[in-house]
């Protein structure tokens, strides 16, 4: 049986929660500061910002709010909740700071996309991260040798799921039919949609094994990696 991947020569990879462990990344930081201002650690804290976050987040794929606004208003937020008297400004300061320097990949990561890079695929990455955080984990990453591009939807000037982002993708990367290009996201509003909208497949990473609304479609869904490659 062949594997997912074998009808694709480029796989367009998403980076936070597919290639990246954003969640270890986003408790460690947060250890980490509270640590350090002496504020005592809440085991609840991870998740209340990762959700506020991703809240948030979701907003700036449809344009509602600007990245400025989100990197705030996700610390006044969280700030409010656990009623600590510290700015959001200081605070989003410090986060960057130590988040940018962490790079936990997700299970299987480097290995799937190395075997990937083995069979002569291109891989590519894809993000609405933060330019500067992600080239900072890019920079002492063990997965950059296996990308053939790097797009950060900060500096393209256009946020996934839209178009236009993967219009500019598509134009700089080596030229591919789109049937043999592949999304591999974990997110259905921005990966999943975004695929859609540009007329590619898409693979839904999902190991949480969430429901699916309906409000995107994918071609695939995975719960481990390395799905990819096995036949």
């Amino acid at each position: 049986m062949p594997a997912l991947t074998s009808p694709y020569s480029a796989i367009l990879f998403d980076a936070d929660r597919t290639l990246w462990d954003t969640m270890t990344s986003e408790a460690e930081t947060i250890r980490q500061i509270t640590a350090k201002w002496g504020i005592p650690y809440q085991e609840e804290m991870p998740s209340v910002y990762s959700h506020i976050n991703e809240t948030l987040w979701q907003q700036i794929e449809t344009g509602a709010v600007s990245r400025s606004f989100v990197q705030l208003e996700r610390w006044r937020q969280f700030l409010q909740h656990f009623h600590l008297d510290f700015s959001p400004e200081e605070w989003n300061a410090e986060y960057l700071h130590i988040f940018s320097q962490l790079s936990y990949l997700c299970p299987h990561a480097l290995e799937v996309c190395q075997a990937l890079v083995q069979q002569g695929k291109l891989l590519y990455l894809v993000t609405n991260g933060t330019a500067k955080v992600q080239k900072q984990r890019l920079a002492a990453s063990p997965l950059t040798p296996c990308l053939n591009g790097v797009f950060i939807s900060e500096e393209v000037g256009i946020p996934k799921p839209h178009s236009g982002f993967f219009y500019h993708v598509f134009q700089e990367m080596e030229p591919c039919p789109k049937e043999e290009i592949l999304i591999v996201g974990d997110s259905l509003t921005s990966d999943i949609r975004g695929g859609n909208l540009a007329g590619i497949d898409s693979c839904w990473y999902n190991p949480l094994k969430k429901e699916n609304p309906g409000t995107a479609v994918c071609q695939y869904e995975i719960a481990d990696l390395r799905e990819l490659i096995e036949g």
